[in-house]
Order: structure tokens, then C-alpha cells, then sequence
């Protein structure tokens, strides 16, 4: 409850404006609703004492006229709970992209990905519940209760008493009936999800039937489970249709005494009051349980709060932001550096046994010219090596010294810039061709995009048009792996110009061979004479490759050869 609030004060500091016109306009809706009945126990009692037919049509008229500036007020307002609500969504996901933008690779993995996505959007959605419809909603509610209690109370204490009990009655009963009610529906819901990991199973093991005498196996098993699901289902309606039925029941009870109550006190009690009287007392037993159901879901929201607070947390910086640039590269260097998985830097191993380091006392420095080989067996620590340099993975021990001095301490957005990462399994954002490599700021013309494309046979149909507005969908699944590789070796030589350090995970993998062709004469015309850069390139094979200065083979832990392939080409 305590983030609801804080989440209420940030909104209220930051939309002043919004958030009163919201509160004015729920003040105004009430009044509104309260002004009605009265408007109808004027017509009516005016109808009784006879009226001419232009006044009836006026009266009509008036009313008529009530009704729909209520209709439009109740829209204007949803549309600004719904501006509200953008804003809210706005606000918090957005400071959560920056928060896991800023959190350290490995307390995004610890944290999972899965977790995060479903906090970005259903938490957030529940925040945006609780913040705009549940919160102003109960607030509207239980305005009006008050309006139409105070009101009644002034004109008969007693029928207010009772109209009170009315109430708090509804409330309670909505409150029991839930409870039943959604017990039921959970168990409704495991049965329905029985038959379906069911029929699910058939379908995942239709060889095994199609190769096996299995004959009324599967007939017979769905027929009892279907049969227990119609049995627990059958339940559950009978409980909710009878508990649904049971509070439309009672209001009519209460409805009832509320109107002898008033016959009983006031003999001169006209049809007017009497339907009035119906009117609130069924508006006040509706607005109870509408408000116990509203509070049932806002408090099964508040969890979302606290979801959304341990990711903000991720990203909190534990010093001051860093400025350090360097101004040219000069060396890079590891120094007695060690990684393992299943280790962060907050806690422990979870296992009572370390696990064994992927780099064990690593010491190697590294200058500008060399281009490095990385070769070794899979789950070496290739690959890892290229991520703790991208800065996706933090050290178990030791340090990577840039110039010499701790790559922790350069700014962020600069190594963005000056270490280029290349992954083997990088993601590809969802845009047009064009647009993915203006967003990966490469800095291509249209043409420049096309004619490397066609050069390297992207596709033989497409036009010029085609291929810069060619849709990459879904992380690029509607293309092949080759393709794949295709645009990132574009991504790679555009970006090269900057980037002091270059990391590249096989990019090669998935290439034809002509396209490896192709990719190594540009890469060795492009970076095969730079003497400004350090660039590693990981490998799946180990044959000739002039373009190398240096081999790295990974072994495993303090296994680490590297090799000068100026003056030797044995590994």
C-alpha cells in the first residue's frame, strides 16, 4: 500500500492539471447521479398532480437532456482515466527499459527474462488498474454512498440507519461470495487445463500412435477426465449462478423494507417517493458490492508494485556516473582475471561446490594492430570472453585494463561507441531494412544499403524500394541464418570506422561459401592494415586466414595459448 501512495504522489506532482480535472469531474459525475432520482420523483409527482401535455413533453425533454449530459460526462471521464493511464504506462515502463538498460547483464540473467517480460506488461497494466480505474473508481463509489446516505439520513434517520446496513450488508456478502466463488473457479480452471495438457499430449506423440496398436487409449482417458471437468464445472455454476441470484435477492428484500419502512412512517408517502426510494436503495446495494469487487482487485494488485520495484533496483547506480574517456587506444590488458558461471557479484554460489572457472588467473595484454583468433572447443569460454569485454558478463576476480585503467571506469555510452560487440545470435530489431541500420546508427545512405545488398546477393528479385522497406519480422525469422549474417557484416563494416575494439562471434557460421569469401576480402580491405584497433574474431574451424596476427586458443582454465601468427602457424 505504502508504493500505491508513493506512485500517487510522483503522479499527482508530475499532472497536477490531469489529476484534479479527474477528481472534479468523479465529484461532478456523483452529484449527477444523486440529482437523477430526484429529477424523476419530480416528474412523477408532478405527473400525478396533472400536468398539460407541452409541460410532460418539457419535463420528458429536461430529464432526457440529464441523462445524456450524465452519458457524456461518464465518457469524458473514462477518455481521462485513459489519458492518465497512458501516462502512468508511459512513465513506468519507460524507467524500467532505463533501469534494466543500466543493470548489470548478470542481475538481468539471475533475475530472468521471462519474469521481466511478464512484469513489463502485466504488472504494469495492474499498476495502470490500480492507479486509474480500481483507485478513482472506489474513490467515485464510495463518494456517492456518502452523498446518498447523508442525503437520506436528513430526511429520515431511520431509513438512513437502514439503507447503511443495506450497505455494509452488500458488501460483506459480495465479500463471502467472492471468495466462493473464485475457489471454484481455480478449481474449474486445473480441470480445463487437464484435458488440454491432454489433447496436447496426443498431438506431441502422434508417432507413437500412428506406430503403435494404441487403440481406445486415448479416447478413454480423455472421456474421464472430460467427465470429472463437467462435474467440477457443473459445481462451480450451480454456487455461482445461486450466490449471483442470492444478492439480486436480498437488494429486493432490502428494497422491500426500505419501502415499508417509509409507507409505514409517512402515510402520505406519494409514487414519486416510493420509486425514489427504490432507486437509491437498489443504486446503494450496487455501489457496495461494486465496490467490494474494486477493492478485491486492487489489493490482488498491489504485488505489481513491488514487482516493478525490484527491477527499478536493478539498474540503481552504486556510485556516481562515469565520464572517463580515453582519447587513443594504447593497450588492453587482463589482469589475474578468472570467470565462472552461477557466481554474481551480490551473492554466492547457490552450490556448496565452486564451479570450475572458465578463465583461471588470466593474465594477457593486448595492442592496437593485433587481430586475434579465438579458437577452442564448444564451452571453452569463447564466447565469454567476447561478452565480458562487451561488458554483458562481470569477472569472478582480476580485472580488464584499458590504458590501464579499469574498463568499470570509462563511461557506458562511450564504450557503446568505441567497442563494437557483433554476436552470433544477435538480435535483429523489428523495422524495414532502412530503418534497422539508422536505428543501429551506421550511418548508411539508402544507397549504400542497397548496393552492398545486391552486391552480396540478399535477393535477386527485390528492387531498390523493395529491399530498404523489406519488413525483418520477429527477430528476423522470415529470412535466413545466411541473410541473417548478411546484414550484420554490413552492421559491422559501417560501424568498424569508430570502434577502437571490434569483438566478432562467428559470423561466419551460417555463411556459404562464397558469402565467407566475400566477407573476408572486405573485412581484410577494410581492417587488415588498421593499426589503431584490437580485434577478436572467434572461429568454429582453424584454417588459413592471413588477415590474423595472433591465435588464442582456449583450453580450459589456466589452458591459454596464444600464439604470434607472424613467425609460426602451428597450434
Amino acid at each position: 500500500m505504502k508504493l500505491f501512495f508513493k506512485y500517487c504522489k510522483e503522479i499527482w506532482k508530475e499532472n497536477k492539471a490531469l489529476v484534479s480535472l479527474i477528481y472534479f469531474f468523479t465529484i461532478l459525475l456523483a452529484c449527477i447521479e444523486i440529482t437523477l432520482p430526484l429529477l424523476f420523483k419530480f416528474f412523477i409527482d408532478k405527473t400525478r398532480e396533472g400536468i398539460g401535455g407541452g409541460a410532460f413533453a418539457l419535463y420528458i425533454f429536461l430529464y432526457t437532456c440529464c441523462l445524456l449530459a450524465g452519458n457524456f460526462l461518464n465518457v469524458f471521464w473514462y477518455q481521462l482515466l485513459d489519458k492518465a493511464g497512458g501516462i502512468i504506462l508511459l512513465r513506468v515502463r519507460n524507467k524500467i527499459f532505463k533501469s534494466i538498460a543500466n543493470a548489470p547483464f548478470q542481475k538481468i540473467s539471475n533475475t530472468g527474462r521471462e519474469k521481466i517480460k511478464n512484469i513489463l506488461f502485466n504488472d504494469t497494466m495492474s499498476v495502470f488498474s490500480s492507479l486509474t480505474l480500481f483507485g478513482i473508481r472506489i474513490f467515485s463509489n464510495l463518494l456517492m454512498l456518502s452523498l446518498f446516505l447523508i442525503f437520506i439520513s436528513a430526511l429520515n434517520p431511520v431509513l438512513g440507519a437502514l439503507l447503511l446496513l443495506m450497505s455494509g450488508a452488500g458488501f460483506l456478502i459480495s465479500l463471502a461470495a467472492r471468495k466462493t466463488i473464485k475457489k471454484n473457479s481455480q478449481n474449474v480452471n486445473t480441470e480445463l487445463k487437464k484435458t488440454n495438457a491432454l489433447t496436447n499430449y496426443f498431438i506431441d506423440s502422434i508417432e507413437l500412435f500412428k506406430t503403435n496398436d494404441l487403440e481406445g487409449y486415448i479416447e478413454e482417458k480423455h472421456e474421464k477426465l472430460l467427465k470429472n471437468f463437467i462435474k467440477i464445472a457443473r459445481k462451480n455454476d450451480f454456487i455461482q449462478v445461486f450466490l449471483k441470484n442470492l444478492l439480486t435477492n436480498i437488494n429486493m428484500v432490502f428494497t422491500l423494507l426500505a419501502l415499508s419502512l417509509v409507507i409505514v412512517l409517512s402515510k402520505n408517502t406519494s409514487t414519486g417517493d416510493l420509486l425514489f426510494l427504490f432507486f437509491i436503495s437498489n443504486m446503494i446495494f450496487s455501489f457496495s458490492t461494486q465496490t467490494e469487487q474494486l477493492i478485491s482487485s486492487f489489493y490482488a494488485n498491489l504485488p505489481a508494485f513491488e514487482h516493478i520495484e525490484e527491477i527499478l533496483k536493478l539498474g540503481k547506480k552504486d556510485s556516481e556516473e562515469k565520464f572517463l574517456k580515453w582519447e587513443t587506444l594504447q593497450s588492453l590488458a587482463f589482469e589475474n582475471f578468472s570467470f565462472c558461471y552461477n557466481q554474481d557479484n551480490d551473492e554466492k554460489p547457490k552450490t556448496a561446490q565452486m564451479p570450475e572457472p572458465l578463465l583461471n588467473n588470466f593474465n594477457m595484454t593486448f595492442y592496437p594492430g593485433d587481430r586475434v583468433r579465438i579458437c577452442g572447443k564448444n564451452g571453452s569460454g569463447k564466447s565469454s570472453l567476447l561478452k565480458l569485454l562487451a561488458g554483458l558478463l562481470e569477472a569472478s576476480s582480476g580485472s580488464i585494463l584499458i590504458n590501464g585503467k579499469n574498463i568499470k571506469e570509462y563511461s557506458s555510452q562511450f564504450k557503446k561507441n568505441k567497442i563494437l560487440y557483433i554476436s552470433q545470435d544477435e538480435f535483429i530489431l523489428n523495422e524495414t531494412t532502412e530503418n534497422y541500420f539508422e536505428v543501429m546508427k551506421t550511418g548508411l545512405t539508402a544507397k549504400d544499403i542497397t548496393s552492398f545488398l545486391k552486391t552480396w546477393d540478399f535477393s535477386k528479385t527485390k528492387t531498390d524500394e523493395d529491399l530498404l522497406n523489406f519488413i525483418l519480422e520477429d527477430n528476423a525469422k522470415n529470412i535466413s541464418g545466411g541473410m541473417r549474417k548478411k546484414l550484420l557484416a554490413l552492421k559491422l563494416f559501417a560501424r568498424a570506422k569508430e570502434a577502437d575494439i571490434i569483438l566478432i562471434d562467428e559470423i561466419e557460421a551460417g555463411m556459404d561459401v562464397e558469402t565467407v569469401k566475400r566477407y573476408r576480402s572486405e573485412r581484410n580491405k577494410l581492417l587488415g592494415s588498421s593499426q589503431e584497433k584490437i580485434i577478436f574474431e572467434i572461429a568454429h574451424t582453424e584454417d588459413e586466414d592471413d588477415f590474423f596476427t595472433r591465435l588464442l586458443k582456449i583450453g580450459s582454465g589456466k589452458d591459454i595459448k596464444l600464439i604470434d601468427c607472424m613467425t609460426t602457424t602451428q597450434f
